[in-house]
């Protein structure tokens, strides 16, 4: 869960048809095509996410270079990409809508009794995720929620335990974040947890006394899990509340929310070139290969996220 208030302005090329509504099922969908003919030259179209992105010319731990030279160009244009200003409120938490996500279509659809306008808002709202998140990497994903509340900006939770894949919702909160930089850092965290929530990581069936390698947070971590490797690496001595030990304040609160706020920074800012505890912890991330090379295809839609995103203010 990531906190504070608001989330999430919004891109572009959304659009419901007028035919969302069959069979009292609403159905939220990008403008199939409307895409792929405005590529700009160098770039690509992504046919999964239906947007347009630099193209991925590395493979693992080569793309670190890679992710370095675009944070150099987004930086230059935009400033730092991880800079924050909200300020929680004491806004009640209510969920306002549940969506099913269509990730073959991009979409999402309802069986709720929802206005067009809100259908729209809300629509523009996943798409704005999905643009920079991976379809393949949020395949898990089947459920869309948007709330209000003072305090918690977006969360990710499972909704059904029962289920083999397919079981995860993502929430966020349908008011506005003025920071395009806080906005993918809040998108980013959330995508850590699950991350590092899936079943690979965490042994769901496991209780206190059966768990064989790491018990936190009620929760049986594997041997082999990114929290597990984490903890191992940075959590066996006391953690000190200092900043040259965390990312942010917000993740002084658990190991979770220090996990996901440094891989948030790891994908948004440079490779560190000092030895401070918090520059070893992102560092971590590095020595996956696979997460490199994911840091640098998230990196690449924030082009086009973000070019969006500025022509929607002016």
């Amino acid at each position: 869960m990531r906190k504070w208030v608001g989330l999430l302005l919004v891109v572009m090329l959304i659009a419901c048809s007028d035919e969302a509504l069959l069979d009292d099922v609403h159905i939220s969908d990008v403008a199939e095509g409307a895409v792929e003919d405005v590529c700009a030259e160098q770039q690509q179209y992504l046919a999964e996410e239906m947007i347009c992105a630099p193209p991925l010319t590395c493979e693992g731990q080569q793309c670190a270079a890679f992710g370095h030279a675009i944070i150099a160009q987004l930086q230059h244009v935009y400033g730092s990409l991880t800079e924050e200003e909200s300020i929680a409120t004491d806004e009640a938490f209510r969920i306002i809508a549940s969506y099913q996500i269509d990730l073959q279509h991009e979409r999402i659809e309802t069986e709720e009794d929802v206005s067009q306008h809100e259908m729209d808002l809300h629509a523009e709202l996943w798409f704005d995720f999905a643009w920079l998140i991976p379809e393949y990497a949020r395949f898990d994903l089947n459920t869309f929620e948007v709330f209000e509340s003072g305090e918690t900006l977006a969360h990710v939770y499972m909704n059904n335990p029962e289920e083999a894949v397919g079981r995860w919702t993502l929430g966020v909160n349908e008011e506005n974040i003025e920071l395009a930089s806080e906005t993918m850092v809040t998108y980013i965290h959330e995508f850590a947890h699950l991350l590092s929530m899936r079943d690979e990581e965490i042994d769901y069936y496991a209780d206190k006394e059966s768990c064989t390698s790491l018990w936190i947070d009620d929760l049986c971590f594997r041997d082999d899990s990114y929290i597990k490797h984490y903890y191992d690496a940075f959590y066996t001595t006391a953690q000190p509340d200092a900043v040259d030990y965390y990312v942010s304040e917000y993740a002084m609160t658990s190991i979770s929310e220090d996990f996901a706020e440094t891989f948030a920074h790891f994908v948004l800012t440079e490779q560190p070139t000092t030895t401070r505890p918090v520059d070893e912890k992102m560092m971590f991330f590095y020595h996956y290969g696979n997460l490199v090379e994911l840091r640098a295809d998230i990196l690449r839609r924030a082009v086009t996220w973000l070019e969006a995103r500025v022509a929607l203010e002016y």
